[in-house]
């Protein structure tokens, strides 16, 4: 099948390429994201791509836009999804 989307851009601002849901750990995400959707409330504790540590508290449906290389264990928000 043809790929529709090789010339589409990765801008911050266009729709995303692909989505996981993200289990909390101290390893790396198997991909960068640029979005992180809660799904539950509690904090969501990332380093971001520039290696910046922080904890955002999130309630359901809060999205947090950053392109994030961790979601550390320390999260206490139980159900969260990384947008590619």
């Amino acid at each position: 099948m043809p790929d529709t989307y090789t010339s589409y851009s990765t801008d911050p601002s266009s729709p995303a390429l692909d989505c996981y849901m993200i289990t909390p750990s101290d390893s790396a995400l198997p991909k960068t994201v640029r979005v992180i959707e809660a799904k539950s409330n509690g904090n969501v504790v990332v380093t971001t791509k520039a290696g910046s540590t922080v904890t955002i508290p999130v309630s359901y449906g809060d999205r947090i836009s950053c392109v994030c290389t961790h979601v550390k264990a320390a999260t206490t928000a139980t159900v969260l999804l990384g947008y590619v």
